[in-house]
């Protein structure tokens, strides 16, 4: 190969070469790598005599946040039991009621008149046994004598028999009327809370028809979906329940897991009956925090960190008294004079209480 194109190539590998050489060292190929947990310090030549304090360490739990709704552990529907037409209603969504209050009155001018007709068809029937009970006990006397045959005798004990179910049918047909009547006042079955209304004066309803909802405002509780591994650990369990709507946080215990997981999801539903408060309506917002493990925590006083533009530091005093600062990650406050520390430094290292350090 002759020289004049040899010399090209050795040039264009050279330079690649050292455009790699640069890219190299750009990236901090020849330097020592830092991990990122390294403690990042800086040593300051001065000697501290002054306030310090020891990192602090203790075992903080970890929590699991759980959000559901407030529901009623007793729901109630009241609906009609006959066609009739609402004629009166006492009640509106909101009403607190007792037990046996007049909620809803039905037009009960037919099912009256079904009565009285009834109570007439049992006098008849009544009146109609009596005679025949009578011709029966002639009977049977004058057939002891041998007055009558024992045909003329089984005649009149069969009407007698006749004329008694007979009366056996009014009186059960007046007891059905008499009943149905009943089923005009609406009267309600528990003491509770009206949720809502679904009728109208003047609306006709029909048997089985909804007519309103009530539930018990003594017995409300959260329903929370938790992941299905941590539901069966929590049977029994009290927790803190917190309802931002009206700012409270009361004490629920755990009294149902329903036993079927949600597909797709993982979870199972949990229900926490809570305490009667006043202002408390199914619907509501309710969260709750479940303590899944523990964690070590390192605190230390808000006095002892240093911050500097975006950064933060603590000023490390070692054993022979020199200010150590080191770069520091912080987490929350745990008080109005203690922050949680999360990396730089370990427990039981001293720290400088001050401002800052020139």
């Amino acid at each position: 190969m002759k020289l004049s194109r040899i010399i090209p190539i050795i040039k264009i590998t050279v330079g690649l070469g050292i455009v790699l050489i640069i890219v190299m060292w750009m990236s901090g190929s020849f330097r020592e790598k830092v991990s990122p947990d390294a403690e990042v310090e800086s040593q300051i030549n001065q000697k501290w005599d002054g306030p310090t304090a020891v990192v602090e360490s203790a075992e903080q739990p970890l929590f699991e946040h759980v959000v559901g709704s407030i529901q009623a552990a007793r729901r109630i529907t009241v609906s009609s039991k006959i066609m009739a037409q609402v004629l009166k209603i006492t009640i509106n969504a909101g009403d607190q009621v007792k037990k046996d209050d007049l909620i809803i009155e039905l037009d009960s001018r037919d099912l009256r008149a079904r009565t009285d007709q009834a109570k007439q068809n049992r006098d008849a029937a009544k009146a109609t046994y009596d005679r025949v009970l009578k011709d029966f006990e002639r009977a049977e006397k004058l057939s002891k004598t041998g007055n009558i045959t024992q045909s003329q005798f089984d005649n009149a004990r069969s009407e007698r028999d006749i004329a008694l179910a007979a009366l056996e049918s009014a009186k059960r047909a007046l007891d059905e009327n008499q009943i149905a009547l009943t089923y005009s006042q609406i009267r309600s079955p528990a003491a509770g809370r009206v949720v809502e209304r679904f009728v109208e004066v003047g609306d006709m309803v029909s048997p089985g028809q909804n007519l309103l909802d009530l539930y018990d405002p003594q017995r409300l509780r959260l329903e929370a979906p938790v992941r299905e591994s941590l539901a069966s650990s929590l049977a029994g369990k009290t927790f803190e329940v917190t309802i931002d709507a009206i700012q409270t946080t009361l004490e629920g215990q755990v009294d149902e897991i329903v036993p079927q997981a949600e597909l797709g999801a993982r979870t199972f539903l949990l229900k926490i009956s809570l305490p009667k408060h006043e202002g408390l309506y199914p619907g509501m917002f309710g969260r709750m925090k479940i303590p899944v493990s523990t964690e070590k925590q390192l605190f230390l006083p808000e006095k002892a960190v240093e911050r500097i533009g975006q950064l933060q530091f603590v000023n490390v005093v070692d054993p022979n008294g020199t200010i150590h600062r080191r770069a520091v990650t912080l987490g929350k406050a745990v008080d109005r004079e203690r922050i949680e520390i999360l990396t730089g430094i370990r427990s039981g290292e001293t720290a400088a209480l001050l401002e800052s350090i020139k």
